[in-house]
């Protein structure tokens, strides 16, 4: 029997192959209110450094693209495949309860400036984060660069183009646009019938490549979404996996050549990585903030103003419990039947 999974679906995850540098239409799984979404890395099966840029994000759909530098490259590229990440921004619970953030920011930051982006959860420790520029204002090669590691409460990020660069001939990219991130923190689990784990890699990434080994065993269609997190290097350079088991993966750097033309990324770099054994979607509670009651409430139980009290309001204080309800300042107070000055499972137990 397939266990229920807990709380609603905050988000998905899927594969895309053979996308190239034509846009095209990804519909997904659910219908979101404000989706957040996130790439990478790509095959490499192509040997031009390539960005996937995102555009007209809608509740149930985005489309998306390969884009090469120009006019150092042609902007045609060969059939990639990769893994792409949605959640629903705000605050999400994992039914472990694990909680995971997701959001986004108008950003003009090229690096070695960036945009600081404060999380509203404070974490254990220093979260993966992933992100992602979710709008084409300007077309063209446009990625994300982390300015440093994360911290447990915050982490700067910002576009790296290779126009930026002096003496290179290519185009600059001169549009704000909005950047769409992901925070979770590390660990191994269990959603919806599948393993995961967030993890931030121990192994020093290079031009020369590096074997990054899984903390769990997964089947051959093992969903990777990867992000370099650190700038120890100033060449431009993307993310890419060269082959993967069911056990470790084997990454390299791929560095620009519109600035000149050797490839060899010898700084040291980082990063992090979301790995799903399989699609589909991504369950959890969203972590609401329900308001707080006061000395001055009404503690009366009747949450849903009827004039008596029901059942129907020990219900509605059970789902404010859980998060399934956002209230009113009114019902909060209500619902704080005991005048504890919060909102509990012995509120519900008094009403009923």
């Amino acid at each position: 029997v397939t266990p229920t999974p807990f709380g609603q679906p905050i988000g998905e995850i899927g594969y895309i192959s053979n996308l190239q540098h034509n846009w095209i239409q990804i519909d997904l799984l659910n219908s979101y209110t404000d989706p957040v979404v996130v790439c990478g890395a790509v095959s490499p099966i192509g040997n031009t450094i390539v960005a996937t840029r995102i555009r007209n994000i809608t509740s149930t759909s985005f489309e998306i693209r390969l884009a090469e530098p120009v006019p150092c490259h042609d902007d045609i590229h060969p059939a990639e495949n990769l893994t792409y990440l949605v959640m629903e921004a705000g605050q999400h619970e994992l039914g472990n309860g694990t909680v995971i953030e997701a959001g986004k920011v108008d950003i003009y930051d090229y690096v070695p400036a960036a945009e600081t982006i404060t999380f509203d959860t404070t974490f254990p420790e220093a979260p993966v984060v992933l992100a992602q520029i979710q709008t084409t204002n300007q077309d063209g090669f446009v990625t994300t660069r982390y300015t440093g590691p994360a911290t447990s409460t915050s982490v700067e990020i910002g576009m790296d183009t290779p126009g930026e660069w002096l003496n290179c001939e290519c185009d600059a990219h001169d549009a704000m646009e909005t950047m769409g991130w992901i925070a979770w923190p590390e660990e191994t689990g269990f959603n919806n019938g599948k393993v995961y784990e967030s993890t931030l890699s121990d192994t020093i990434l290079s031009s020369s490549g590096a074997t990054v080994p899984f903390q769990n065993t997964y089947d051959f269609d093992a969903y990777i979404v990867a992000c370099m997190d650190s700038r120890n290097g100033n060449d431009l350079c993307t993310l890419r996996y060269q082959g993967r088991t069911s056990t470790f993966m084997f990454v390299v750097l791929d560095e620009d050549t519109c600035y000149d033309e050797e490839t060899q990324h010898l700084t040291e770099e980082s990063a992090g990585f979301v790995i799903f054994d399989g699609a589909g979607s991504i369950f959890g509670l969203p972590l609401v903030q329900t308001p707080t009651p006061t000395p001055e409430c009404v503690n009366n139980g009747d949450v849903n103003g009827s004039g008596s009290l029901t059942a129907e309001d020990a219900q509605m204080t059970f789902n404010i419990v859980l998060g399934f309800l956002v209230p009113t300042y009114e019902q909060a107070c209500a619902a704080d039947c005991n005048g504890s000055g919060g909102i509990t499972a012995e509120d519900a137990q008094v009403i009923f």
